[in-house]
């Protein structure tokens, strides 16, 4: 119990920014940015390395139109995405529940469905641009028991007739059954709000290669890090036993082998930004409801189904993946392959990787499995935006902080050597950066909020608007013999 308390403190401190310049674990090395290490000038040279041939490119997966519970029309998406929010990649989750309901409640004039699934199709189709703007298939799948996934398709063909939902398939289990024909992910959102909390005994590695740790619900890396005002931890504390097991810190601590990214959650119809000014469109009475197909599709090119505003102060994530070329071939590999990050919006150049400290030039980037004969070397990196800086780079083994850095240099790598991981091991690695954005840049509105143990109260890690952070995907290290 003593050595979780103290666990737990630890990787709070890291979150919190209270700890030294640079806190190293006993149990591991620090290397110099500058020392001479096989055959790379220096920690960030062999870091970059591991990078080479790939771009960064930033998207959101989760948003939602007047398709289900949302407003506006995926063609208003997808333009507001790709002309405002200036995104790489994009896909609309419209709640299957939802979508199917009205197609089957509200039928065209010769008593066809609305064929909402297939415009969302043939729209995300349209927009697709080699280069320039990419999108992707998706729902979402929404249970209340089992906690709500994103589905994202990597090919348009083949793609289902009407998209699985909780009430054809309430199980995950039946609905990754449904997707087996399919180029497919799965991927837990929202984990730690409650009333939609995940249960993790319910994994699949092969379609949960994701988890969206922050959107407009805040941070869900568990109920210590939590976010106002979404979420009810901070009024109802006792809360947070019950919904300790379903953060991604806890998913991590199980072994989950799972990726990371953000989105906005916006039900706007606005990927990327989830900004309780940015709105559109007028409310429809819900007497003025129309009650045909052809009505409610020209409904939503005026209006909205729903009046949907987003929670005063939640701001939009981001995903960011990297991938040798902006195509829905690449992009998909980069996301199936967990080398992505999550951020609270912001759009930083982060990298992290492992090597192989007995034969350095044997590494990988965030998101892949790696074996190693030597002590693992982890290395991090992250170069913000104009008029931002970053304040903090901790590396983590799971949840616990090997290595916390504070200010360090733009783009300069930070390293450690974990000698503690013992031959038949796997350790998960990861780094979580903290980042500090003029409001001037900042237009999502975050305030991030953190627990503080001593007190028994959450507080603000930073001046509204400012705090910012960065999740990246884990690099899985197994040690074996020489």
């Amino acid at each position: 119990m003593r050595g979780d308390s103290n666990r737990r403190r630890q990787f709070l401190r890291a979150i919190l920014g209270t700890a030294a310049t640079v806190a190293v674990h006993r149990s591991s090395r620090a290397f110099p940015a500058t020392l001479e290490i096989g055959g790379f000038q220096s920690a960030t040279e062999s870091l970059e390395d591991l990078f080479s041939g790939l771009k960064l490119y930033f998207g959101d997966l989760h948003g939602h139109t007047g398709y289900s519970d949302g407003y506006g029309t995926p063609a208003q998406f997808y333009e507001y995405g790709r002309d405002l929010r200036k995104l790489d990649f994009c896909a609309i989750s419209d709640h299957a529940e939802w979508t199917n309901f009205f197609q089957s409640r509200l039928p065209m004039t010769d008593g066809s469905p609305v064929p909402l699934w297939a415009n969302l199709v043939s729209e995300l189709e349209a927009r697709y641009s080699p280069g320039e703007f990419v999108t992707f298939p998706g729902f979402e799948w929404t249970s209340n028991e089992f906690g709500h996934r994103t589905v994202v398709f990597g090919r348009t063909n083949p793609l289902p007739v009407t998209p699985p939902s909780s009430y054809s398939h309430p199980t995950p289990e039946q609905l990754w059954a449904a997707l087996e024909p399919y180029v497919a992910m799965t991927i837990p959102h929202h984990v730690t709000r409650w009333g939609t909390l995940m249960d993790w005994s319910h994994f699949n590695p092969m379609m949960d290669r994701l988890v969206e740790v922050y959107s407009k619900w805040g941070n869900g890396a568990s109920v210590w890090t939590s976010y106002e005002p979404p979420t009810k931890y901070v009024q109802y504390p006792f809360l947070r036993g019950q919904a300790a097991a379903s953060g991604v810190d806890a998913a991590l601590a199980l072994g989950h082998r799972i990726g990371i990214v953000a989105a906005s959650d916006s039900h706007q119809g606005h990927p990327g930004s989830t900004a309780p000014d940015a709105e559109q469109g007028t409310v429809l009475p819900t007497e003025e409801y129309p009650t045909t197909g052809e009505g409610f599709l020209d409904a939503l090119e005026q209006g909205y189904r729903y009046d949907y505003r987003e929670p005063l102060g939640g701001g939009g994530g981001l995903a960011a993946v990297w991938a040798p070329e902006l195509t829905r071939e690449a992009i998909w590999e980069g996301l199936h392959a967990r080398r992505t990050f999550g951020t609270t919006g912001i759009r930083p150049v982060v990298k992290f990787g492992v090597r192989d400290g007995a034969a350095l030039s044997s590494g990988a980037a965030m998101g892949a499995e790696l074996t190693v004969v030597g002590a693992p070397v982890l290395y991090a990196s992250a170069l913000p935006e104009p008029g931002s800086v970053v304040t903090q780079i901790s590396l983590l083994k799971t949840n616990d902080a090997l290595l916390t850095t504070a200010n360090p240099a733009p783009g300069v790598a930070v390293s450690i050597q974990d000698d503690q991981l013992a031959i038949g091991e796997t350790a998960c690695y990861r780094a979580l950066v903290l980042v500090s954005q003029q409001p001037a840049s900042n237009s999502d509105g975050d305030t991030i909020l953190a627990y503080d143990r001593r007190t028994g109260q959450f507080r603000q890690t930073s001046e509204p608007r400012l705090g910012e952070q960065v999740w990246t995907s884990p690099v899985w290290v197994t040690r074996v013999a020489p």
